[in-house]
């Protein structure tokens, strides 16, 4: 009987040893990877992407893996773009030089685009912004001018209540910037894609002008298109030959 008690007890002896030593080696391990929690891209992520909670997910691997270029904690991540010409794979880590703020991006205008929208751009100067009473993020309208034959001459309001998206120097620099020249030369604004055709075909055979809207810091009923504007039946294909 004491025989079989003195194996019994050495063989849990045993038992003890072999777990102690693997929890010895597993926490031994664990200190010595300094394993961490980082996040990665949950799916293959294109260029100018505004990043989002279903971007991400929650890894653990060793910290001999990141370096102090990757972004660690979510909230740095969460709310930012990615490079315009880059694309983040799916299982990599959010590197400092792929995530940018939105107002580190040099063609934020078109992130101020809403659904359905374009950027419609046109130079321009003090003068045309009515000495510089027009800024960004103010409305405007919208009119156009042409030369007809049989009436000689029309004008009258094409789009309504349009947003200034940007004002730009002839350098590229917004007109607030500090190395601005503050002397305006392209104005970007923000227009409905049904009105696209019209203005673009408005700026090839007649003139275009803006004025401060009533509407100047409204956020609703944006870029409506005058659809009983004189404007509209002259800049139908049928009606071009009627323009000198």
């Amino acid at each position: 009987m004491k025989k079989i008690l003195s194996i019994i007890l050495k063989i849990i002896i045993i038992c003890l040893f072999l777990g102690l030593n693997f929890l010895a080696v597993k926490f031994y391990s664990e200190y010595k990877l300094h394993l961490v929690r980082v996040y990665v891209a949950s799916h293959n992520i294109s260029g100018r992407h505004l990043i989002v909670e279903e971007d991400i997910d929650e890894i653990v691997i060793p910290y001999v893996y990141i370096n102090d270029k990757a972004y660690l904690n979510k909230d740095d991540i969460i709310g930012k773009y990615t490079d315009i010409q880059g694309k983040i794979p799916v299982g990599s880590l959010f590197y400092k030089t792929m995530l940018f703020d939105k107002s580190e991006l040099n063609d934020n205008p078109i992130l101020e685009l809403k659904v359905g929208q374009t950027l419609f751009t046109f130079q321009t100067d003090v003068l045309a912004l009515s000495g510089n009473s027009i800024v960004r993020g103010h409305r405007v309208d919208i009119y156009g001018s042409l030369n007809i034959k049989q009436d000689n001459y029309i004008q009258d309001l094409l789009v309504s209540d349009v947003r200034v998206i940007s004002i730009k120097d002839n350098k590229g620099y917004d007109i607030d910037h500090p190395n601005s020249n503050k002397i305006p030369f392209i104005i970007s604004l923000a227009i409905d894609n049904s009105s696209l055709k019209y203005l673009s075909l408005l700026s090839k055979i007649g003139n275009i002008e803006i004025y401060p809207s009533l509407q100047a810091y409204s956020t609703t009923n944006e870029a409506k298109l005058n659809e009983k504007s004189i404007l509209l039946k002259y800049l139908n294909s049928n009606q071009i030959n009627d323009i000198e």
